[in-house]
């Protein structure tokens, strides 16, 4: 932007002296100046050219206090937000005449300081509006800001609140506005169709809202016989209202350009697009024309602005198993060019893409991803068909199939997306049912039969207990039956695809996750399969739709963690599976809580991009910076990243699956609150089912928490013999009040005699206070509704023998424990999770949790000294140690609305690191200083980032790593390929390391057929600052004819310093084409060698 030199007039005068321009009949600003178009700011029928901008009017009441003669400054239009821009655009204006606007401003409050531009030019840079002065400021419009016919004035503060205007005049020595105005296009034929004596050119407008796809724009009025212009036609009115992604059909063999404008005028336009530059047919428009611009060119924004978030900097790759996708990379042709480098700028590593996907997996170096969204239903009553079945599915679709261009990286596959469970056919599921009941040791007269053949399915409406007892297990058959379908096409697709080491993931809703409902299928069963990445559709985004925080991604995945875990002699190795998670409209929060909950695939859904895409879009928006600073910190420690696995608690939280097939919401929100509350501080538990309690799992724990009334009668002995043993027993409410069967089965009352009553509702709120002598937390309130409306009830119990510790306000006790054998019982008459859900109140994107009522919930664990892996001195610090025998990953993230300073980090550890590293602000690993003391490694006044971070903790020597050497070798070929997606990728690499010497070798690129390699040899040979090459860029400037290559060649010659560049730069600001002359505007900011981030090399 270019401060405009001209006629700048201001006056600044004290109201009700200065002359009334009404009266004065708004004398012109120059000789033969005539008003053509004017806006009464402020005024809602009276500013016609108002884009952007509240509106504000002095009270009835001042107005004849102020004695103002203009009744135009009685208002104003002002930034809606703390530090908005208000924005005017006038269109119909003559290229041939010369404008002058006049600006009248009256700030009614508060100091402040406003500036103008013109379509990016500054008019004024800052003038003071006094309060209660007139300001009015006389500025002639430059020629190159209108020749479009259109000029948008932007009003932006320096000082004070927002910006703010009240009037505006436009004069022009040439009387009236071009018109009529719309959203005009036309085409002029330059060749006819190869075959064809007539062409007709059609159109689809993909646009974002249902039906997102508009076939049959019809742009030529009547079929094309000769060349020439075709008539105007006005997008307003064709599907999609000229806004949105234009792509044309064109005959083959035809040649011309599309122009586009805001009058039906010969001689003026806003754009001219020719048919065979790149992406010319692919045109994104909205009803303005402010910003028509191609496909590719779109791309472009998207690939500089990743370019800048990366600091210039190329990582190495994240190596398997752990893998980052994009979901989605629909662009195509020369957008697609910018999209990959993107991808590989953020560190993905698992990318789909449209098109050659073989080609960038050889050239990047990354796998790729496949997939469907459902397989066929082969339900497995009969296991061994139904795996006949999958298999032969597999082969056809592997060979002939939608997955036959699988390419040999294929490393990831979608198997299902979103999926319900199956609903069993009654009749080809009873064989199989039958043997399943009969292999679980069941017996027919269970469930009131004689027979199996008397034993029939029930999964409604049982009433008596025997048909309780045949829902239970009927259910308990369709839970089996949909995971192990989803195993079986797993393993088929393993040994039909082209890689069989593909991990198949299933992505189940996590709708009914977040809604408090149920598990949309059973997730521990689903998680004991390898080969299958059991996963969720994460869609936790923004608004209302963030829960209990978004930490809540942890507890969603914790049933997979779960269900994958090993015990017994097993317990602590390698798990079963690992899981996945889409994070959709990425963010650092929600990365960091999957990364560390042990995912090994993020999929960042759906990088789109939004021209293509219809949903979930984010290529548009900042995301990629989480994107970005996420993958490429896990790619520097990857080692222990990619195989390391969370450390395992001490903690266990019992998630019955029997809760599930009877009331499964009643208490799903409160375990999830539970779980978060334990997490913060540091205490997140592992999830248990109630089948790996009865065989055994609680011996690895110190602590349970039982928060399910439905727990089988297995699992309740095993947890009664556990807490005779020695362990500490939490419950709430009704946990464990019944069986499988919803019978009444009380584990509390058999195990320590508590005897609970419901018959008291609360109405209102109350408080529970500690009792004489148990001040171990604050008085504090216990609502009547949870966070998402749960019901919050108080149990009335007696417990003989049992130390009470809390009560509510109406004397009853909220908060008891007691010795059981060598263990202890702890019991809370409320569901305290809801409680500390409810109490959690948002500033910015942050929770403020309620301390206090956590304390009921954490409090037991601290009495007992249960042992924690990982300590951070304050609280809310999401955090999780991912260890290996080599070392540990600590991943960390602020949850607290305020900064986290001076933090103290403790890690158990064996012996004292060798080392403890973190990734500075440059991305690269830096050392930290550490203590080691009493089996701990220790870490003090530590300043957590803003954005998070990841601390590497290493045991021993780092491992070989040969990924930069490999870079090399992958630049050096694709330097020296015949194939130009090769040599583009080979030169743009090259460019971000000078160590490697190849410089020399990019140089003879600049003279390639084609345009992608010639703009990457010219971007990577500014960056490096390779001055030999100087002469060669500027030849190649002279003989270039594509608009990108030539943009990157001319900002290599700024970043060079060549001695023509602001002559350079001045001819090409003049260049007829908009994109050309922006990048213009972009080289004459750098002017001066300033490489991103190398020194200068010459030969």
């Amino acid at each position: 932007m270019q401060l405009q030199r001209g006629l700048v007039l201001c006056v600044v005068a004290v109201l009700g002296i200065t002359q009334s321009i009404a009266e004065a009949g708004m004398p012109p600003p120059a000789p033969g100046f005539t008003l053509v178009a004017q806006d009464d700011c402020g005024n809602p029928n009276q500013q016609p050219h108002l884009v952007t901008g509240g509106v504000w009017a002095f009270p009835e009441d001042e107005r004849e206090s102020l004695a103002l003669d203009d009744p135009r400054l009685l208002t104003c239009a002002h930034g809606i937000l703390q530090g908005a821009r208000v924005v005017f655009r006038f269109v119909g204006l003559r290229p041939t005449a010369r404008y002058i606007v006049r600006i009248h401003s009256f700030n009614p409050a508060h100091d402040r300081a406003v500036g103008v531009e013109a379509d990016g030019e500054i008019l004024d840079a800052a003038r003071a509006l006094p309060i209660k002065k007139l300001v009015s400021l006389t500025l002639p419009l430059p020629p190159s800001v209108y020749r479009d016919t259109a000029v948008s004035l932007s009003f932006f503060h320096t000082s004070g609140p927002s910006a703010l205007v009240s009037a505006i005049e436009l004069w022009s020595d040439t009387p009236g506005l071009l018109g009529p105005t719309g959203a005009f296009v036309r085409f002029r034929v330059d060749r006819m169709p190869d075959a064809e004596k007539e062409l007709t050119i059609t159109g689809v407008m993909k646009i974002h809202v249902s039906p997102w796809t508009l076939p049959g724009l019809t742009l030529t009025p009547k079929p094309v016989q000769q060349t020439g212009w075709t008539p105007w036609v006005d997008l307003l009115a064709q599907p999609g209202g000229a806004n949105g992604s234009l792509v044309l059909s064109l005959p083959k063999g035809s040649q011309g350009i599309t122009r586009f404008s805001l009058v039906q005028d010969d001689g003026v336009c806003v754009r001219d697009f020719d048919w065979n530059e790149t992406d010319g047919t692919k045109i994104i428009v909205n009803p303005d024309f402010s910003d028509l611009r191609t496909f590719r060119e779109q791309e472009r924004r998207y690939y500089m602005r990743t370019l800048a978030q990366t600091g210039g900097q190329l990582a190495p790759l994240s190596r398997p198993p752990l893998f980052f996708g994009n979901a989605w990379g629909h662009a195509t042709g020369g957008a697609a060019e910018y999209m990959v480098k993107s991808f590989r700028l953020m560190g993905l590593n698992s990318v789909e893409t449209s098109q050659d996907r073989a080609t960038y997996e050889s050239v990047y170096g990354w796998h790729s991803q496949g997939g469907q969204y459902a397989p066929p239903g082969f339900v497995p009553y009969d296991e061994a068909a139904s795996r006949t079945q999958f298999e032969t599915f597999y082969k056809q679709y592997f060979t002939a199939g939608e997955g036959k261009e699988s390419t040999p990286r294929m490393s990831i596959f979608q198997l299902a997306d979103e999926p319900a469970e199956v609903t069993p056919d009654p009749q080809a599921a009873l064989p199989g049912f039958r043997m399943w009941l009969a292999d679980k040791g069941l017996k027919p007269d269970l469930f009131g039969k004689d027979s199996w053949d008397a034993v029939e399915m029930l999964l409604s409406a049982p009433q008596t207990p025997e048909q309780k007892r045949l829902f239970y297990w009927s259910r308990k058959y369709q839970d089996y039956l949909t995971p192990k379908m989803f195993a079986i096409a797993a393993d088929a697709v393993r040994a039909s695809g082209p890689n069989p080491e593909v991990q198949s993931y299933v992505a189940l809703s996590g709708h009914s996750l977040y809604f408090g409902n149920q598990m949309p299928l059973d997730m521990f069963q689903l998680a004991q399969s390898p080969g299958l990445m059991p996963g969720i559709s994460d869609w936790m985004t923004g608004g209302s739709w963030n829960w209990d925080s978004h930490q809540a991604v942890a507890f969603s995945v914790a049933p997979f963690n779960g269900g994958a875990r090993r015990y017994g002699a097993d317990f602590g190795k390698t798990p079963l599976s690992f899981p996945m998670m889409h994070c959709v409209a990425p963010s650092l929060f929600r990365a960091y809580t999957q990364l560390a909950n042990q995912c090994k695939f993020i999929s960042y859904y759906n990088y789109g991009p939004d021209y293509e895409a219809t949903e979930g879009f984010w290529s548009q928006s900042e995301c990629g910076d989480a994107v970005q600073h996420v993958n490429n910190q896990a790619a520097r420690m990857d080692d222990i990243l990619g195989p390391g696995t969370m450390r395992p608690s001490r903690v266990a939280m019992l998630y019955a699956t029997s809760q599930d097939i009877w009331w499964p919401a009643w208490p799903f929100a409160d375990k999830r609150a539970t779980f978060l509350a334990l997490s913060h501080d540091y205490y997140q538990p592992d999830l248990v089912s109630e089948e790996q309690i009865a065989a055994g799992a609680l011996a690895h724990y110190d602590s349970l928490y039982v928060l399910d009334s439905v727990v089988p009668t297995a699992a309740q002995k095993a947890i009664e013999a556990w807490v005779k043993a020695g362990g500490l027993l939490w419950a709430c409410d009704d946990a464990a009040a019944n069986n499988e069967y919803a019978e009444p089965h009380d584990l509390l009352e058999r195990l320590g005699g508590l005897k609970r009553d419901y018959s008291v509702a609360p109405k209102v709120a109350t408080q529970v206070v500690p009792v004489e002598g148990e001040n171990t937390f604050p008085p504090h309130e216990v609502p009547v509704r949870g966070r998402s409306n749960e019901a919050i009830r108080l149990a009335v119990f007696k417990w003989d023998g049992a130390r009470i510790r809390a009560t509510y306000s109406d004397g009853h006790p909220a908060w008891a424990q007691k010795k059981v054998g060598s263990g202890t019982v702890v019991y809370v008459g409320h569901r305290c999770g809801l409680s500390y859900a409810a109490g959690a109140g948002n500033r910015g994107p942050f929770k403020v949790w309620p301390s206090e009522r956590r304390c009921f919930i954490v409090r037991p664990l601290e009495e007992a000294q249960i042992d924690r892996e990982l300590v951070v001195s304050k609280p809310l610090v999401m955090t999780m140690p991912i260890s290996t025998a080599a070392g540990t990953v600590i991943i960390l993230y602020n949850m607290d609305a305020c900064e986290q300073n001076g933090l103290t980090i403790t890690l158990k550890e064996p012996a004292r690191p060798q080392s403890v590293e973190w990734c500075n602000e440059k991305g690269q690993l830096s050392p930290i200083p550490f203590d080691y003391a009493n089996g701990r490694m220790i870490l003090t006044g530590l300043n957590l980032p803003w954005k998070g971070t990841m601390i590497l903790v290493r045991r021993g020597a780092a491992p070989a790593d040969h990924r930069i050497a490999e870079m090399r070798d992958a630049a050096v070929k694709g330097i020296a390929a015949t194939d130009w997606q090769a040599a583009s990728a080979g030169a743009w690499c090259a460019g971000f390391f000078p160590e490697w010497n190849l410089a020399p070798t990019i140089a003879p690129l600049l003279g390639h057929s084609h345009w992608a390699v010639r703009r990457s040899a010219a971007e990577s040979l500014g960056r490096l600052g390779y001055r030999a090459a100087e002469n060669d860029i500027r030849a190649a400037l002279d003989k270039e004819t594509d608009s990108h290559s030539l943009a990157d060649e001319l900002y290599a010659l700024a970043q060079l310093g060549h001695r023509e560049i602001d002559a350079l730069c001045r001819r090409y600001a003049a260049h007829p084409d908009p994109f050309v002359r922006s990048e213009a505007a972009r080289s004459q900011a750098t002017r001066t060698v300033t490489p991103q981030t190398t020194k200068s090399i010459s030969r």
